[in-house]
């Protein structure tokens, strides 16, 4: 059984994969949530997850460098420009209905920078479909994620759950680093949900959005590109983002303990299909 000192070693990979950005999540949330003030710190508190995450990145692979020399280098970067572009979205609402656009220039500039030394394997092949594929479900996560920006409960809870589910299929794909950072976001994103629940106070959308959930789908089209990561598999864990959809006609519909019920409702059946996903996802490995 690990001693308390052990959650404290940065060099330890539970600290760095949950400890550390689980804590960072809650703390960070808190302390933006003050400095901000009651107007502005609901909407810029999430960006306590995205800085949780990038803490564990940090300590995981150490400062990224720039220019980047690896994808994986590029998920920082992502993840810290996406939580600028959240942060202006939350300081100018009127563009939060622009949903649509955003995720997919979002989407596409990832694919672009991503894969731009594998420019010459695309084309009109299997290797493109795929890419293709995960690149739709990662919009359509990224979409919904922003489009309902007023839920940070179940916002939160879907990305945690989308989080931790490409997590385990980087894992089955052997891409060890790839887990390891989805892991973290998940934790990170819990961080944050603790302060969600049972009562909803911050907003997780567009700055977490686009900076955590932005991140994971970004580890996503990697692991599309480059590892045998199941794109199937991270296609079907897409459909966690219409877990809200799927919950609805089991959530209660009133009482004094339904918006405690409902993100609880929410992130269950948002597993049972992260479940299907990683369960995919290990039927297909070592298949061609």
């Amino acid at each position: 059984m690990p001693d308390f000192a052990s959650f404290l070693d940065l060099s330890d990979p539970l600290t760095q994969t949950a400890v550390l950005p689980l804590a960072a999540g809650a703390v960070g949330a808190g302390v933006l949530r003050l400095i901000a003030g009651p107007g502005l710190g609901p909407r810029v508190a999430a960006a306590a997850a995205v800085i949780a995450l990038l803490a564990s990145y940090v300590a995981t692979l150490g400062l990224p460098p720039w220019p980047p020399r690896a994808a994986i280098h590029k998920i920082a970067y992502v993840a810290a420009l996406g939580c600028i572009v959240g942060i202006v979205l939350a300081l100018l609402p009127k563009l939060r209905g622009q949903a649509a656009p955003l995720a997919l220039a979002g989407i596409a500039a990832t694919v672009i920078w991503l894969g731009w030394n594998r420019t010459p394997d695309f084309g009109p092949n299997a290797e493109t479909l795929k890419v293709l594929g995960v690149a739709l479900a990662g919009y359509v996560v990224l979409y919904r994620s922003l489009a309902d920006a007023g839920d940070g409960q179940g916002e939160s809870v879907k990305a945690l759950v989308h989080a931790f589910g490409a997590g385990a299929i980087a894992l089955i794909g052997n891409s060890a680093a790839l887990a390891q950072l989805c892991f973290a976001a998940a934790a990170a994103i819990g961080g944050f949900l603790l302060w969600n629940w049972p009562k909803a106070r911050f907003a997780y959308a567009p700055v977490a959005a686009f900076g955590a959930t932005g991140a994971v789908v970004a580890m996503t089209l990697q692991m599309s590109m480059f590892t045998r990561a199941s794109a199937p598999a991270l296609m079907l864990l897409g459909v966690v983002a219409f877990a809200d959809v799927f919950a609805r006609p089991l959530q209660p519909s009133g009482g004094t303990l339904a918006p405690a019920a409902r993100p609880i409702i929410q992130g269950l059946v948002a597993a049972v299909v992260a479940g299907a996903a990683i369960g995919l996802a290990h039927a297909l490995d070592g298949q061609p």
